[in-house]
């Protein structure tokens, strides 16, 4: 009997294939993602800097309903690349709902993985100021100021973020006609924690 169970529980798990998906394999995957958590769906599409965009892509989109902590036992310590990899992207033409879903996906993070993710927030800031500001708008009040705490830790500490020619792009936005109110609350928001 207990070779029995072994043989059925190791049939059951498998290895995620390095091998390019076909698009019929793809389509099988993306119904899968209905059905297998976020963390197991992010580890089968994730293969480090192999990763294509569109596997990138339907990575971020589940982002917001992965947990951290786990996706680290998961993955077996998986975390800390999957963050890493978030944050060596190109992130200076990223579409709004790409960045919405970025800052959304805080669940689990706790120590390394919370200063790696300050730092994508911060990154994302920085990089696509006006696209930042509109992602951060749609957030509930609740993820916006875990948000904000997280940006307040980026400024501090990450060298690389220009705060002075970041709060004049802040103050032009804030003075602009173009933007809106709610985008304005967000901007006296970010120059609060630039103070």
């Amino acid at each position: 009997m207990l070779i029995g169970i072994l043989i059925l529980s190791t049939g059951c798990y498998s290895q995620p294939s390095n091998k390019p998906a076909s698009s019929e394999q793809q389509n099988e995957l993306d119904s899968k993602a209905q059905e297998i958590s976020p963390e197991a769906y992010v580890l089968s599409l994730f293969k480090g800097n192999e990763t294509s965009e569109d596997e990138a892509k339907k990575i971020i989109s589940v982002l917001p309903k992965l947990n951290w902590s786990l996706y680290e036992k998961q993955s077996n310590g998986g975390a800390i690349k999957l963050l890493t990899w978030l944050y060596e992207r190109k992130c200076d033409n990223m579409e709004v709902q790409d960045i919405a879903n970025i800052l959304k996906a805080t669940q689990g993070l706790d120590g390394a993985f919370a200063e790696q993710y300050a730092n994508i927030v911060g990154k994302l800031c920085y990089n696509n100021l006006e696209r930042f500001i509109d992602a951060l708008s749609t957030l509930e009040d609740k993820q916006a100021d875990e948000i904000y705490k997280f940006l307040k830790y980026s400024f501090s500490y990450d060298s690389a973020i220009d705060k002075d020619s970041l709060k004049k792009q802040l103050n032009t936005l804030l003075n602009s006609q173009k933007t809106t109110k709610v985008q304005k609350e967000v901007i006296k928001k970010l120059i609060g924690i630039l103070q």
